[in-house]
């Protein structure tokens, strides 16, 4: 009995050690396996290190959140990941005004009503560029005309130029039907049936203009100086004197703006063309089918090849007439004359 119970305690032993050698081989085998893993990592987010997909190991940090502040269209925003925080943000970023519209916000486009456009900054016209906003650019109306700058410009309705800008302008001395032209001696009074004609030229004296003399219609003058004020009439735009020098002899003097205009216009061919305000000497000779008149419409006795002045086309007086009546004056009084009929000589 004795024998039994020892050989049944020393089974009990060795499988005991059995146990125990069979339970370090199997942990050393898993120590082995898990020694031999490879980690399959997700990568690490705004708020998660990285993850092994197998066996769910972490390494390292979350990543943290690149948060973009609150703007007027969302609240504050991580880039990354899209997370929010808060609530959007009252504050706009508020676009410069311009010329035609008021602040507005670059991102939402909310227009700041506390604000205004700013308006156009008109650059005058030239003879090049019509007026033009130095702020954006835009343009509107027309180039100046040459014509813009005759006799302190006489038409309300047209582009006119600045005072400035009659320095350095080229044209000619052009009287205006002025029955007497004052000089310093005593009153010159044109023949304004024959030639020559001749405008008054006139000398500085502080605040005043004293008539010196004349010059010639028609002389060639460069504009080196200008002393001229608004008009008030709303006619025309402006009055005073002009420094002139002339073009063959360098003389300088003033003249007055209204005996001024850019070009030649006893040059044109049609007596229609002169316009008005521009007196020139023409020869009349009866060409077309409609004798002169005078003012009462009353046929005009003009003797053929003679001289008269003309003021300008016109329908003076809404007699009916022809669109190519000139107004002139002759030897026997005012009256109009078929612009046919009539050869510009001065």
């Amino acid at each position: 009995m004795r024998k039994q119970q020892e050989r049944r305690s020393g089974r009990q032993w060795l499988v005991a050690v059995l146990a125990v050698a069979l339970g370090l081989t199997v942990a050393g085998c898993s120590a082995s396996v898990a020694s031999n893993h490879e980690h399959e990592w997700e990568a690490a987010t705004c708020e998660t290190p990285r993850v092994c997909k197998t066996c769910g190991e972490t390494d390292g940090e979350p990543l943290g959140h690149t948060w973009q502040e609150a703007t007027c269209l969302a609240p504050k925003t991580c880039t990354v990941c899209g997370k929010t925080e808060g609530k959007k943000s009252e504050d706009h970023v508020w676009s410069e005004a311009t010329c035609t519209e008021r602040e507005k916000c670059v991102l939402c486009g909310r227009v700041n009503f506390h604000t205004e456009p700013l308006g156009h900054d008109w650059i005058a016209p030239t003879l090049e560029a019509p007026y033009t906003c130095a702020r954006c650019g835009e343009q509107q109306g027309e180039p100046l005309k040459l014509s813009a700058f005759n006799r302190g410009h006489n038409g309300k309705w047209e582009a006119h130029p600045t005072k400035e800008q009659y320095v350095g302008m080229s044209g000619y001395v052009a009287v205006t039907h002025s029955y007497a032209y004052s000089t310093k001696d005593s009153p010159y009074e044109n023949n304004w049936l024959a030639a020559p004609w001749y405008a008054t030229t006139y000398e500085k004296d502080k605040q005043f203009f004293n008539p010196v003399g004349t010059v010639e219609h028609k002389t060639p003058v460069t504009v080196i100086g200008q002393e001229l004020t608004d008009w008030q009439s709303g006619v025309c735009c402006y009055h005073g004197f002009l420094l002139v020098e002339r073009v063959d002899n360098g003389e300088q003097f003033y003249i007055s703006v209204t005996d001024f205009v850019t070009e030649p216009y006893w040059e044109v061919t049609n007596a229609n063309d002169v316009g008005a305000g521009n007196p020139c000497l023409a020869v009349y000779h009866q060409r077309s089918d409609y004798y002169p008149v005078d003012r009462d419409g009353k046929k005009y006795n003009a003797a053929d090849g003679e001289v008269v002045m003309i003021f300008g086309a016109t329908n003076w007086g809404g007699i009916d007439r022809e669109t190519n009546q000139v107004d002139v004056l002759g030897a026997n009084g005012r009256g109009f004359f078929n612009a046919e009929d009539l050869t510009v000589i001065y």
